[in-house]
């Protein structure tokens, strides 16, 4: 199954953005690293649209464990 997560981003936090709209390009497997140091490989969809003069992003991940990896 999987997971969607929600989180929001500040509007000024242009690094992260850009790292977000990258993985929504990203046409393959992902690892993602939990905060326990364990991970997994995964297809990441992400969604979000910026409004003009909003201070914060919501974006939602939606995170599907896939087995193996590249």
């Amino acid at each position: 199954g999987s997971t969607t997560v929600k989180i929001v981003v500040m509007n000024e936090d242009k690094e992260t953005i850009y790292a977000l709209r990258r993985l929504s390009l990203w046409d393959d497997d992902v690892y993602i690293r939990t905060p326990s140091g364990l991970g997994y490989w995964a297809n990441v969809s992400v969604s979000f649209s910026s409004k003009h003069n909003e201070l914060t992003i919501p974006v939602t991940l939606s995170i599907t464990r896939v087995e193996g990896g590249i």
